[in-house]
């Protein structure tokens, strides 16, 4: 019989999530991960594998945690009109910072930034959450989109676009712009995709 974990697991992954995010991957230590996660050497490599298996487990952490049902929200016609569920989606940013000056970014923006170019495993992972993200702004413009006679083509432009004005919030948060200018961004975002 195989003898049970002595720790919950994504409570230990919550908090290596925590320490990347804060930290990056290269910034974090293996002392640094053992430490927060409070588990041993033999524990960690047991469970995880090493260093690289910890911030996998992190990234697939967030995804189920926080892109899922961002994405899930953005295609639920139960929350609200397609514009609405977007512009919410879209304020998150400031917001953040705005309520509890939460800096840190998002963990999958981050990540992208980070560790994507240079490690596939992670790259993977990244394209993934942002496509699901990506293909939920997709069904909220739809569902606009009957009301202002958009084609099928500036719905994607619209999504594609919401997508890169999210990431690029997400970046300039955690690079220290000034609240007014993040809310200058986001209004000016919303204001053109209420256009044609």
């Amino acid at each position: 019989m195989a003898r049970p974990r002595e720790f919950q697991m994504d409570e230990a992954t919550e908090r290596a999530m925590a320490l990347f995010w804060s930290g990056g991957y290269e910034e974090v230590s293996l002392a640094d991960l053992l430490d927060a996660m409070r588990l041993s050497r033999g524990s960690l490599y047991k469970a995880y594998g090493e260093k690289q298996g910890v911030w996998l487990a992190a990234l697939d952490l967030y995804d189920n945690r926080v892109v899922q049902p961002a994405a899930q929200a953005l295609a639920d016609a139960g929350t609200g009109p397609g514009l609405a569920r977007v512009t919410r989606f879209l304020e998150a940013p400031a917001a953040a910072f705005r309520d509890g000056d939460d800096r840190r970014g998002c963990f999958l923006c981050n990540a992208a930034v980070d560790r994507a170019a240079s490690d596939g495993n992670t790259r993977e992972r990244v394209l993934a959450m942002f496509m699901a993200i990506e293909q939920g702004l997709q069904v909220a413009l739809a569902d606009a989109a009957a009301d202002r006679g958009w084609s099928v083509s500036t719905v994607d432009k619209k999504a594609k676009a919401t997508l890169a004005a999210y990431v690029g919030l997400r970046v300039l948060v955690r690079a220290g712009f000034p609240r007014d200018t993040i809310d200058l961004i986001t209004a000016t975002h919303i204001e053109t995709l209420s256009g044609p």
